[in-house]
């Protein structure tokens, strides 16, 4: 899962205290300077940085969600403050383990991708979904748009959420 924005950008960041300094807005994190199987600094959660889970066969951030993990979480660090024209655009497959990354996933009853925000790293509001019906199974990575303008002036973090719900293991790029 790689994430990227022309105008603002945002990424991956994991859940820090509240009373924490916000990142510098615009943000962007290609992962590039991660080390494999870590968090970028400040981050927390359970999906790690892989390599030649990004695009162009690069870094990226990844749950690796079946049977055995049924969910995987990554929270941001403080972002902020967002603008009217804030928005959080990323880079997504989702692909079968087996044979890694030659069968693209359908997801299954239950498997879900959820993106939330929170201003109080408490409470998170839902501002994007995957499921079985809105996602489309390939190889090739999709971008997606969330616009961000119903938290206009509110400093956030955001959280990545996988759930498994049935089906063959895969992993969320």
């Amino acid at each position: 899962f790689y994430y990227c924005n022309m105008k603002k950008f945002l990424t991956f960041l994991f859940i820090l205290p509240l009373a924490l300094q916000a990142q510098i807005y615009p943000f962007k994190e290609s992962f590039e300077g991660i080390p494999a199987g870590q968090l970028p600094t400040g981050w927390s959660g359970d999906m790690t940085i892989k390599s030649y889970h990004g695009l162009n066969d690069g870094k990226g951030l990844v749950a690796d969600i079946g049977s055995n993990d049924f969910s995987d979480t990554a929270v941001t660090p403080l972002i902020g403050s967002l603008t009217n024209a804030s928005v959080l655009t990323f880079f997504y497959r989702i692909v079968e383990q087996n044979i890694y990354p030659s069968t693209p996933a359908n997801l299954s009853a239950g498997d879900t991708f959820q993106i939330k925000l929170s201003s109080d790293g408490i409470n998170y509001t839902t501002v994007f979904q995957l499921d079985e019906n809105s996602h489309n199974s390939t190889l090739n990575f999709v971008k997606k748009k969330v616009y961000l303008t119903q938290f206009t002036g509110q400093t956030v973090q955001l959280m990545f959420y996988a759930q498994f719900g049935s089906g063959a293991k895969y992993f969320f790029d």
